[in-house]
């Protein structure tokens, strides 16, 4: 039982470790043929700012360099948010990609979707804390791949005074 217990802290441990890539996101960039990649780590020490893309998991052969800057506040723990900018994309094409220099998990999207009709969005907003009502059927149709973007309106972050803590983003990645 010690035995266990000790592997599950160190497996805790590196999966906490400050080069630890959080809060991956894509974002159109207006131009056609390009997406924004940003994330998170949280550590004010220079970290790999590129991304490494390509048409599937196992052919990243594109990269993309970006940039980063740590978020200057009066909280404990630094955070180095990243973003870059990839280039070239076809439209209607699987991306597949791996910010920090394919340092942590593989992602994919779909560059500039053409769905008969038109794009699709998911629009919402302050879903709170805790939302018992729309969220399980927003993640239901994000995985059925029912929109193309999501329109995130407001209340991303909350006050946690109770916890001693300001304005701390919560977030629910729903794609």
């Amino acid at each position: 039982m010690t035995m266990k217990l000790v592997s599950l802290c160190a497996l805790v441990a590196a999966a906490l470790s400050a080069s630890a890539i959080e809060q991956v996101y894509i974002t159109r960039s207006g131009r056609d043929g390009e997406m924004v990649v940003s994330w998170v780590t949280l550590t004010a020490a220079a970290a790999d700012e590129t991304v490494l893309f390509g048409s599937s998991p196992s052919a990243l052969t594109r990269t993309a360099t970006g940039l980063s800057e740590v978020l200057t506040t009066d909280m404990t723990t630094p955070i180095r948010i990243h973003v870059a900018t990839l280039t070239g994309l076809a439209a209607n094409a699987t991306v597949y990609y791996a910010p920090g220099g394919g340092a942590g998990a593989t992602f994919s999207f779909v560059s500039s979707p053409v769905r008969p009709g038109g794009t699709e969005y998911a629009i919402f907003g302050d879903l709170g804390l805790e939302d018992e009502y729309s969220l399980a059927s927003l993640l239901a149709e994000a995985a059925s791949s029912a929109f193309d973007a999501v329109i995130w309106a407001g209340d991303f972050a909350y006050n946690f005074e109770v916890r001693g803590e300001r304005g701390r983003e919560e977030q629910v990645q729903v794609a």
